[in-house]
């Protein structure tokens, strides 16, 4: 399989993470977005000649500018981005007379306009052949969200859905874009008593876009939210 140029926020934990070692074992080469570095970042950057890392927070423009800056140094077209990086907290559990509005704005600063900032400041090394995953979650599904409390999350993920087929009616279906719902993973952000391993979800969704061929049929009607298993979901 031919080598590509991979970008990835949220690559310092769990499901970027994953991707982005998961990938390196496939000889790509892989920029992540991070917030900041720790252990296994350097690590991993540090025994691949193919793992660059660019600091940078997606929350505001201030913030991701310098990763912007420096990724665009290295590279001079994208063939997969991963958006991945996503806030969540658990305060957010509670019922409408108890949740916090007055902090869903930074659930949206970071999981609905994150990933459009990124591929905004990245549009002119995006192609109409660059496959752009947006990491979203079945909880913002208008038909199959489970959820009773968790409003700014399941909100902002919504959000993100609406936003990423806005994206594609502007580019008239002449782009690959989809939402990918990851499963519930023992991760930071899903606890230790979630179902899968994150490197399961991974190892999915490397798949799921390696075998883009598949998606088309769904993507020619404005089909663009799948599981990480490749099922159709709903809005």
């Amino acid at each position: 399989m031919a080598q590509k140029t991979i970008v990835i926020s949220g690559a310092s934990r769990g499901l970027g993470f994953c991707l982005a070692e998961r990938l390196l074992q496939q000889d790509n080469i892989v920029h992540m977005i991070v917030r900041n570095k720790n252990e296994k970042t350097v690590n991993l950057s540090a025994h691949n000649p193919n793992c660059f890392i660019h600091i940078g927070d997606i929350s505001s423009y201030k913030t991701l500018n310098p990763a912007i800056q420096t990724l665009k140094e290295k590279i001079k077209k994208i063939d997969v981005l991963y958006n991945v990086a996503a806030i969540f907290w658990p305060e957010d559990r509670k019922g409408i007379l108890e949740t916090n509005l007055d902090r869903a704005p930074e659930m949206f600063a970071t999981n609905t306009c994150g990933p459009l900032r990124i591929i905004q400041k990245l549009a002119d090394i995006i192609t109409p052949e660059t496959r752009i995953i947006n990491i979203s979650s079945e909880s913002g599904s208008m038909e199959n969200t489970l959820e009773k409390n968790l409003y700014a999350y399941s909100m902002s993920k919504a959000a993100l859905n609406l936003a990423t087929k806005i994206y594609w009616r502007e580019k008239e279906g002449n782009c690959n874009i989809i939402v990918v719902d990851p499963g519930w993973m023992r991760t930071d952000m899903g606890g230790p008593t979630a179902h899968l391993d994150p490197y399961f979800s991974a190892d999915s969704i490397i798949d799921l876009v390696d075998h883009w061929e598949k998606l088309e049929k769904h993507l020619a009607k404005g089909n663009l939210f799948f599981k990480y298993d490749g099922r159709l979901l709903p809005w």
